[in-house]
């Protein structure tokens, strides 16, 4: 958990350039392909060393998807109601991220952890059609380049 911390500050401050140097289309479909990898990178793991390293780099993307999530949301927002966009995404972001840790862990007791992985790598996919239906609707936020 603490390595993972120690990725996510990281992401989150690397993340945030990297989307504006290279763009918000380019690091969204990068961010969901690499947070998948790392899900099933992490589910195949066959040991408590490996996982810990999996979890500093974990946190790295993870922060970055989370980072390029706010960036997208507050492209789409309207200016005048910014800050309350910004405080409902981060809700939204907090409880999926609370329900999707709680359900995850109670069920990998049941599956298996390296299941639990391979699922949370292939739901995580879904994203991708999404984003294309985002960057058609709004190709001015898919050009978006700081």
């Amino acid at each position: 958990g603490a390595l993972r911390g120690i990725g996510a500050v990281v992401g989150a401050l690397v993340g945030g350039a990297l989307i504006d140097r290279i763009g918000r289309k380019r690091s969204a479909y990068a961010g969901v392909v690499l947070i998948s990898v790392m899900a099933a990178l992490i589910g195949a793991a066959t040991g408590a060393r490996g996982v810990l390293w999996m979890g500093l780099v974990w946190g790295i993307v993870w922060a970055f998807q989370d980072t390029l999530f706010f960036a997208l949301t507050m492209d789409i927002a309207d200016a005048r109601i910014a800050a309350s966009v910004f405080a409902l995404m981060m809700g939204i972001s907090n409880l999926g991220s609370a329900v999707a840790d709680g359900l995850a862990t109670a069920l990998s007791g049941r599956w298996g952890f390296t299941t639990v992985f391979w699922l949370l790598a292939l739901i995580n996919l879904i994203t991708l059609p999404v984003l294309g239906r985002l960057f058609k609707k709004a190709p001015e936020i898919a050009q978006r380049v700081v």
